[in-house]
């Protein structure tokens, strides 16, 4: 699920064997260390490895070679990339799905799972979309696709699985060791500063705002909730923390299309 789904953005592209045509209406197009990058504003890094390209830009970024091509998005899928074979043995990449009903290519499959996933948690999970022959790119990831062969693959370029340390034998030696290491997180951070926290009354901005709490003035730790409409659980739940703590009731900003638009602008 894109971060801006109010921004008209639409990014289509077809590969073929011999013909790449790319549409980018709301993107800004441009040629970096080799790769072809399309994000809502320019880049700010220029880093010569792809991969640590796409970590540090929010958009999509792409490498042309002589036979295969690599379609990147960045660790937050800012703008979504969806991918599915249509006919004549041509590939389509493109960031707006309702397009899945334009492509020519046989009819699609639904995915029964990914529909299920879809009601749940608002999108599929990892590659699963609606349909089965309609593959979504998860964040931190990328396309390659043979042109010669008109097959693709999806792969992560930034794993976020981390290992379990398995010397740990019990949950309170294991809470115990998390919260020394918050610990000397906050308590590192300079007293005499202004600090903004977004609370949502979810497990990491409760304990994000205790040890705030614990470790700075309580003036000087400003809260907020965003939602689209104030009456949403998360302001509620921020509102229930806040006063457990303490704590003067977060500031509540409501999400439009205007509130996006600026934001961009």
């Amino acid at each position: 699920m894109s971060l801006l789904p109010h921004i008209s953005i639409d990014f289509v592209m077809r590969v073929n064997e011999d013909h790449i045509d790319i549409q980018h209406d709301g993107l800004i197009a441009q040629n970096v260390q080799g790769f072809r990058y399309f994000a809502l504003k320019e880049t700010t890094s220029v880093e010569k490895n792809i991969s640590e390209f796409a970590k540090k830009n929010n958009g999509i970024t792409i490498s042309d070679q002589p036979d295969s091509l690599q379609i990147y998005n960045d660790p937050f899928s800012t703008i979504p990339l969806y991918i599915a074979k249509a006919n004549n043995n041509e590939i389509v990449v493109w960031s707006n799905f309702e397009h899945v009903y334009t492509l020519r290519t046989p009819s699609f499959t639904i995915d029964k799972v990914g529909f299920w996933e879809i009601l749940l948690f608002e999108a599929g999970v990892g590659t699963r979309t609606l349909f089965k022959e309609v593959k979504q790119l998860p964040s931190a990831s990328f396309i390659t696709i043979n042109k010669r062969k008109g097959e693709y693959s999806i792969d992560r370029y930034w794993d976020f699985n981390i290992a379990e340390e398995t010397s740990i034998t019990s949950l309170t030696e294991a809470a115990q060791g998390l919260h020394e290491r918050l610990d000397t997180v906050f308590k590192a951070l300079d007293d005499s500063q202004q600090y903004l926290l977004g609370v949502s009354g979810g497990m990491d901005s409760r304990l994000t705002l205790a040890y705030l709490n614990k470790h700075l003035p309580k003036e000087h730790v400003h809260t907020f909730t965003f939602g689209y409409d104030a009456r949403v659980l998360d302001y509620e739940y921020a509102k229930n923390v806040c006063k457990v703590l303490g704590r003067s009731m977060p500031d509540f900003y409501e999400i439009t299309d205007k509130v996006y638009q600026e934001s961009i602008d």
